[in-house]
């Protein structure tokens, strides 16, 4: 694949997916563009990140959407935990 395209580019093409690049032009976390190395969807992240770990390639993931949830409970004692 290794198509370069900008952060906006992958968001509109691939919507709700997992991109990896490589020779990704990024400040930390915030990814401005890359080369696509794969895209995939969250059944298929954990085999894709197992692959691209092995592979010894150096690249960045990111997913182009997220789904943010959120609502209040009662609970007595109730912990939060963010991930």
């Amino acid at each position: 694949m290794e198509e370069r395209l900008t952060f906006e580019e992958m968001k509109k093409r691939f919507p709700g997916k997992w991109v990896f690049v490589k020779n990704a032009d990024a400040d930390g976390p915030n990814i401005r563009s890359g080369e696509i190395i794969c895209v995939c969807g969250d059944e298929e992240y954990g085999d894709k990140m197992v692959e691209m770990l092995r592979s010894g390639i150096d690249f960045k993931k990111f997913r182009t959407t997220h789904d943010f949830y959120g609502g209040f409970i009662y609970a007595e004692n109730a912990a939060t935990t963010i991930e």
